[in-house]
């Protein structure tokens, strides 16, 4: 509390009871008196009240005073800091104008990183989409041209097993006509037998597609009809079912202990075995055209064993046959031979010629077609001794002129006419 407002009252205190106890009871014209005292009294406690309050507010404003000079103090250390801090922000505005600058610089190379990324990515999408319809359209294509392809192959297998079948259908049947037609030649000669026509009391069970008499016994074709896409498993089992039914037949004494197979030429290719040996049964796999050529050797062998038979005279016969076709055979040898030699000393004498003669020669040799044989007149006439005969007397016989008797005499007659 300000001092002042504890001394005011403590000294109009004194006065204000000095006056009350010095004065004589109040009387009228007294009055003015305590009035003016009154006033004064009045007036000193104002003045004391507004000196003691200017003096409060004074203190008041001195204080305030400090307070704001520590608060200026205290703004001015603020302000101070602030400026340093606002140097420092500058500073670090600066770098951070310049890092946004920087940054800015980033974004918009980013920007332009991205359009540029963007409009590639639309072209890598619309290039992608592209690529998938393509991959679509070609998977379509492929997916069509493997089911032609599988469909031609179906339709190539399907062909194939209908050429087989219709291969093996004819084989069987040509193979057999033509098994009869080797067997009547007159080279050979073999009696021969099929299903429908089987020697007295054979069999019948067996039915063998082609049988050949052989000193006694029986050599069995059988032309094979197959169906099978696998002829080596048809060939085994074949064997296999065969030769058992051979052995448990009535007739097996009467089997020949070789058999052949004939199957197409075409098909042998497929197979690694030609031969097999089943319950002492030997098994052969042939195409039709080695029919001939085993019938052949058969032929000589059975001619081999005949010629023991022969009675002396026909022995007799046949070795002077022989001997005359081995003499024929060594002269026509030493005329080929002399005929050659003198062909060499030929040659020999021409290459004696001038130079020019003999390059002239040699220059019209080359220019010549070497002559060659007909085939078939060859084998005509090897196969036909008669044909041979006949040649010869073509050759031996005369040849007619160009110009008949009768030219000559029509022409003679039209001369003297003229």
């Amino acid at each position: 509390m300000n001092p002042w407002a504890r001394t005011i009252p403590a000294l109009l205190l004194p006065a204000a009871i000095q006056a009350q106890s010095s004065a004589p009871v109040a009387a009228p014209d007294r009055l003015p008196l305590y009035l003016l005292i009154g006033a004064l009294v009045v007036l000193l406690a104002l003045f004391v009240f507004r000196e003691l309050a200017n003096r409060t507010l004074i203190e008041a404003k001195k204080t305030r005073i400090i307070e704001l000079e520590e608060l200026c103090r205290s703004e001015s250390g603020e302000k101070n800091r602030l400026l340093g801090e606002n140097k420092q922000l500058g500073s670090l505005s600066a770098d951070l104008r310049a890092k946004h600058q920087s940054v800015q610089e980033l974004l918009a190379s980013a920007q332009n990183q991205i359009t540029r990324f963007e409009a590639g990515r639309e072209e890598q999408t619309r290039d992608h989409l592209r690529m998938v319809r393509d991959l679509e359209n070609s998977r379509k294509a492929l997916q069509d041209e493997q089911a032609r392809v599988i469909r031609l192959e179906e339709e190539k297998r399907l062909r194939e097993e209908e050429e087989r079948d219709r291969m093996w259908a004819v084989h069987e049947q040509e193979s057999i006509a033509r098994m009869r037609e080797v067997c009547q030649k007159q080279s050979l000669g073999f009696p021969f037998y099929d299903a429908n026509n089987l020697p007295e009391g054979f069999d019948a069970a067996l039915k063998p597609d082609f049988m050949v008499d052989f000193l006694g016994q029986f050599i069995i074709f059988d032309a094979k009809v197959s169906k099978s896409t696998n002829l080596a498993s048809y060939i085994k089992s074949q064997v296999k079912s065969s030769s058992t039914k051979y052995k448990n037949s009535a007739s097996s004494e009467a089997i020949y202990k070789t058999a052949f197979f004939v199957v197409p030429t075409v098909e042998l290719k497929n197979l690694k075995e030609v031969s097999y040996f089943e319950q002492g049964y030997t098994f052969y796999i042939i195409p039709i055209e080695a029919f001939e050529p085993i019938l052949g050797a058969y032929r000589r062998v059975a001619d081999y064993d005949l010629v023991d038979r022969f009675d002396p005279q026909e022995r007799e016969n046949i070795v002077n046959l022989i001997a005359l076709l081995s003499q024929q055979i060594r002269h026509q040898n030493a005329i080929n031979v002399l005929a050659t030699l003198a062909g060499v000393k030929i040659l020999q004498e021409v290459e004696s010629l001038p130079d020019n003669v003999t390059a002239a020669v040699e220059e019209r040799l080359k220019s010549m077609r070497i002559p060659g044989l007909n085939q078939s007149e060859i084998k005509r006439l090897i196969n036909s001794p008669e044909e041979q005969l006949r040649e010869l007397a073509r050759l031996a016989t005369p040849t007619r002129p160009p110009i008949s008797p009768q030219d000559l005499k029509e022409a003679h007659e039209a001369g003297f006419e003229e």
